[in-house]
C-alpha cells in the first residue's frame, strides 16, 4: 500500500468509518467476526476506498432524502490487517476501539471450538473488556 494512500484511508476511516466486532447467526454456528465499513453519498470516495481496503464490492442504496448512499465493507482477518496498519494513525477513541477489537479477536480465533454459543463468546468478550478496563487503570 502506498504512503498516500495509507494515510488517505486512515483519515477517511478516522472521520467517517466504523469499526466493529459484528454478530452473526446461521441454522448451524454463530459467531463473531471483525468489520470496517465506511458509507458516504460520495461514489467516488468510495470506489477508492474499495480499493485501496481490498473490498469486493460497493453496496448502493437509495435514502428516503433521495441521495444515494454507498457503502463498502471488509471483515475477517483483511480487517484486523488493516487495523493494525492504520492504527497508528488514529485517534484515541478510535485506537482504542481498534485494540479492543483485535484483542477478542486474537482470544476468539485462538479457541479450540469455533462453535461456541453466542452466550460463551459474550462471555469471553466481557473478560476480555473487563481486562483492557484494568490493562488502561493502570
Amino acid at each position: 500500500m502506498k504512503t498516500e494512500d495509507l494515510s488517505w484511508i486512515a483519515g477517511l476511516l478516522e472521520g467517517e468509518g466504523s469499526f466493529s466486532l459484528a454478530y452473526k447467526k446461521s441454522p448451524y454456528n454463530e459467531y463473531y467476526y471483525p468489520r470496517i465499513v465506511i458509507s458516504m453519498t460520495d461514489e467516488d470516495v468510495i470506489q477508492r476506498a474499495a480499493i485501496i481496503m481490498g473490498a469486493k464490492q460497493v453496496y448502493v442504496k437509495i435514502k428516503l432524502c433521495k441521495k444515494t448512499l454507498y457503502t463498502t465493507t471488509i471483515y475477517g482477518a483483511k480487517a484486523i490487517a488493516l487495523m493494525r496498519i492504520i492504527l497508528p494513525f488514529m485517534g484515541i477513541r478510535r485506537a482504542s476501539k481498534i485494540n479492543e477489537i483485535i484483542s477478542t479477536w486474537e482470544i476468539i480465533s485462538k479457541r479450540p471450538d469455533k462453535r461456541k454459543t453466542r452466550q460463551q463468546q459474550l462471555q469471553k468478550l466481557l473478560e476480555v473488556q473487563e481486562a483492557l478496563k484494568q490493562q488502561e487503570a493502570r
